[in-house]
C-alpha cells in the first residue's frame, strides 16, 4: 500500500463546538447549458511549428502514472523558440492585415505535433480600446476576447484549445493605434492528454458509472474537473460546485484538495483554472462525449481560503476554497455540506473523475486501520469502486444524505488494491477557516441613514449596499416613503419606489422626488425604509431607514416671513413690497396681517384697513376690530394678550 503525501503549510484551528447543516440547492431545471458553437478561425498570415516532443520531454510524460492522486499530468510545457507576438504594434512573426472595414488582423498558426490541446501563456497582453485576442481549437468553442493580464499577476494562461494546431487572432477597430498593442506569447502547454481522451490511460474497470445511479445524478452533476498548471505543466484533479448559506445567495463556491490548488499564482494557482462540467456518458455505461465540447467555465477563479497538510504528515486537512470567476451553467447543483464529526462505520460516498475519465462513483465506510490523523482526516474503505489519479479534491459525502462531510487527499485504493484505504480532509476542520466566506449572509444597507437637501435640488439620490455582489438575476427592493412633517403631494412625491441592484454589482439607488415650492416654510422631514420584494436580500436591521430632512431655500429679502417670490404674487392675498417688511408701516408685519396672527386679517398696504382714521395697529391694540368702521378706539376695553403689542 502506498500514501500520497504533499508538505503541509497550514494547520487547521480547533473546531468551536457545534455543527451546521447546509443541504444542496439544485439547479435550474431546463438550463442546461450547451457547448458553444465552434466558429471557423480566420486564415493564418503566419505560422509556428515546434519541433516534436523530444526523448526527454518524452519521459517526462511518466509521470501521468505517479500515484500521487492530485498530480494526474496532462501536458508538458514547452517554450518558443523565438520571440512571439507583437511589441508596440510590430510583430515578430507575421504581418497585420487591413480588413475591409478598415480594422486590422494578426492571426498566427501554432503547431506543437502529435499535441491534443494546447494551452498558451501570454507573458503581455495590452490592447487598446476595441483590440480583442481570440483563439481557436479544432472542436473546442473559440476562447475569447482576451483583452489584458489580470491585474497584480505576471501572466495570463488560455484555456486548452483542442488539436495539434491552433490559431491566435489579434484585432483592431479601424482608428486603434497599433503602436499600443503589446502581446508576447512565452510557452504552451502541450497536451498529451485531454481528459478521457486516450483509451490506454482510461480508468480502471472496477470504476462505477455514475450515470448508472440516476439517484445521485442531481448531485452528481456540481462535481467538475479541474485543469491546474503545474510545475512541469498541466495538472488534472476533481472539484465540487457548494452551496453556502446564504438563502439569497447564488456565489459559484468550488472545493477541492490544497495540493491540487494551493494559492492564487504560479505553480498550482487559481488564477489558471479551467473547469469541465458534465463530462458523463449518454446513458449507464454508455457513450462519453469528446472533453472538447463539454461545458467549462475558463478564466480561472479567486483563492478564497485553503489548508495544506496531508494524511501522512499532518499540518491540515488539505482543502482549497475557490470562487469561479465566470459564472458556471445555471443547471449545476451547488452540493450541500455536513460539519458533524461522523462515526466510524457511516456509509459514504465519492464521485470523480479518475484519471480525468467521465464522472465515476463509488461506494464505502468510515474506517480506522490505520489513520494517524483521524482528527484531520476521514479513513474510508470502498465496497464498490475506487478512486484513482485525477479523483483529489472529489468531495466524500453522506450517503444518507448526499452532503459533503470532506475532500480526497490520496490514498492506496485502486482496481488493484481494492481494500487499501484512502483518505479525505475533513470538512467539519476545513469548516473552522471557511466559516465566515460561506455563512456570510448577504446584506443590504443604506449607505448613510440621513441628510439634509434643499427643497429646490429635484431629488435625492440614496444609495444602498450589499455585503457581496448581486446574482446573475439580481435583487429587486422596494424604497417606502413617509410623512414626516413633510406632505406627500406638496413637499415630496409619495409613495412607494421600487428599484434594483444589477447583477455583479454591490451597490444600487433609489431617488426621492422633490416637489420644489415657493412659501418660507421651517425645515421638515420624511423617512424611506427599504425593503426586498422577493424576500432576498436581507435587509440591515441598523441601516434600513432614512431620514430625509428637507431645506426651505427660498429667498425672503425683508425677512417678514413671506418669500420675495409669494409678496411679489399676492400669494397670500395682496401683492405686497418685498423689500419691506410693514409694507404698509403700520408696525404690523405683512404676513402677520394676512395670515391674522392678532385675530384679524388686514390689509398689509393699508395701514387703516377700515378707514376709519384709526390704523389697524391701534385699534387691534386697544381692542376694536380693525375691519369696521369705529368713531373712536375705546382704551378701556383693551384685551390682555394684547399688551404684547408693543405701544404705538
Amino acid at each position: 500500500m502506498y500514501r500520497l503525501f504533499l508538505a503541509g503549510l497550514c494547520c487547521c484551528i480547533a473546531w468551536p463546538g457545534f455543527a451546521v447543516s447546509v443541504p444542496a440547492r439544485p439547479g435550474i431545471p431546463g438550463a442546461v447549458a450547451q457547448p458553444k458553437v465552434r466558429i471557423a478561425p480566420p486564415a493564418p498570415t503566419a505560422r509556428i511549428v515546434l519541433p516534436p516532443l523530444s526523448s526527454a520531454e518524452q519521459a517526462m510524460k511518466s509521470l501521468e502514472d505517479s500515484p500521487e492522486k492530485g498530480v494526474f499530468q496532462t501536458g508538458l510545457f514547452r517554450d518558443m523558440p523565438e520571440t512571439v507576438g507583437i511589441l508596440s504594434g510590430a510583430s515578430s512573426v507575421g504581418a497585420w492585415s487591413v480588413q475591409p472595414d478598415g480594422s486590422r488582423r494578426w492571426t498566427l498558426a501554432l503547431e506543437s505535433p502529435s499535441a491534443l490541446g494546447i494551452r498558451i501563456e501570454f507573458g503581455q497582453l495590452a490592447l487598446p480600446t476595441g483590440g480583442e485576442v481570440w483563439i481557436f481549437g479544432d472542436q473546442s468553442a473559440p476562447e475569447g476576447p482576451l483583452t489584458q493580464i489580470p491585474p497584480g499577476e505576471a501572466s495570463l494562461w488560455s484555456a486548452t484549445a483542442d488539436g495539434t494546431t491552433i490559431v491566435i487572432s489579434c484585432s483592431l477597430p479601424a482608428d486603434a493605434p497599433v503602436e499600443s498593442v503589446q502581446l508576447r506569447i512565452d510557452r504552451i502547454i502541450h497536451q498529451y492528454l485531454l481528459p478521457g481522451s486516450l483509451a490506454a490511460k482510461a480508468a480502471g474497470t472496477c470504476n462505477i458509472d455514475e450515470n448508472c445511479e440516476p439517484a445521485w445524478d442531481s448531485t452528481a452533476s456540481g462535481v467538475g474537473g479541474l485543469g491546474v498548471v503545474g510545475i512541469s505543466g498541466s495538472l488534472f484533479c476533481t472539484c465540487t460546485l457548494i452551496n453556502d448559506a446564504d438563502p439569497c445567495g447564488d456565489t459559484p463556491f468550488v472545493l477541492t484538495a490544497n495540493h491540487c490548488v494551493g494559492g492564487q499564482t504560479g505553480s498550482h494557482g487559481a488564477s489558471s483554472l479551467e473547469f469541465y462540467w458534465n463530462y458523463e456518458t449518454n446513458a449507464c455505461n454508455g457513450v462519453a462525449p469528446s472533453p472538447a465540447t463539454v461545458p467549462r467555465t475558463t478564466g480561472g477563479a479567486d483563492y478564497l481560503a485553503g489548508s495544506g497538510g496531508t494524511g501522512f504528515t499532518g499540518g491540515g486537512s488539505d482543502y482549497t476554497l475557490l470562487r469561479l470567476r465566470s459564472e458556471p451553467p445555471a443547471s449545476l447543483t451547488r452540493v450541500g455540506w455536513n460539519t458533524n464529526p461522523q462515526p466510524v462505520g457511516t456509509q459514504v460516498t465519492c464521485i470523480h473523475h479518475p484519471r480525468g475519465d467521465y464522472r465515476r462513483i463509488s461506494h464505502g465506510e468510515l474506517t480506522d486501520t490505520d489513520n494517524p490523523f483521524s482528527s484531520l482526516y476521514h479513513e474510508v474503505t470502498w465496497a464498490q469502486g475506487t478512486t484513482e489519479p485525477g479523483s483529489s479534491g472529489s468531495p466524500l459525502m453522506l450517503t444518507a444524505t448526499q452532503q459533503i462531510i470532506g475532500q480526497l487527499w490520496g490514498g492506496g485504493a485502486s482496481c488493484s488494491f481494492p481494500f487499501d484505504p484512502d483518505y479525505y480532509g475533513r470538512f467539519d476542520k476545513s469548516y473552522t477557516t471557511a466559516q465566515s466566506i460561506l455563512t456570510a449572509v448577504t446584506t443590504a444597507s443604506l449607505a448613510s441613514v440621513s441628510a439634509t437637501a434643499n427643497e429646490s435640488a429635484g431629488s435625492v439620490l440614496v444609495q444602498v449596499n450589499l455585503t457581496t455582489n448581486a446574482p446573475p438575476g439580481g435583487y429587486s427592493l422596494l424604497a417606502t416613503l413617509a410623512a414626516g412633517t413633510a406632505y406627500p403631494g406638496l413637499d415630496y412625491t409619495g409613495g412607494a419606489i421600487a428599484f434594483s441592484i444589477a447583477a455583479g454589482s454591490d451597490s444600487g439607488s433609489f431617488s426621492i422626488p422633490l416637489i420644489n415650492d415657493t412659501h418660507t416654510e421651517p425645515a421638515e422631514t420624511l423617512t424611506a425604509t427599504i425593503s426586498a420584494t422577493a424576500g432576498c436580500p436581507a435587509i440591515s436591521s441598523s441601516a434600513h431607514t432614512f431620514t430625509l430632512t428637507i431645506a426651505d431655500d427660498d429667498t425672503d429679502t425683508d425677512g417678514d416671513g413671506i418669500s420675495d417670490a409669494d409678496e411679489n404674487s399676492g400669494f397670500l392675498g395682496y401683492v405686497t413690497n418685498p423689500l419691506e417688511a410693514d409694507s404698509d408701516f403700520d408696525g404690523i408685519n405683512d404676513a402677520y396681517e394676512q395670515s391674522g396672527t392678532y385675530g384679524y386679517n388686514t390689509n398689509p398696504n393699508e395701514a387703516d384697513t377700515d378707514g376709519d382714521g384709526t390704523d389697524d395697529y391701534t385699534e387691534i391694540y386697544f381692542g376694536t376690530d380693525p375691519l369696521v368702521p369705529n368713531v373712536n378706539a375705546v382704551p378701556s376695553i383693551q384685551v390682555p394678550w394684547l399688551r404684547e403689542l408693543p405701544c404705538p
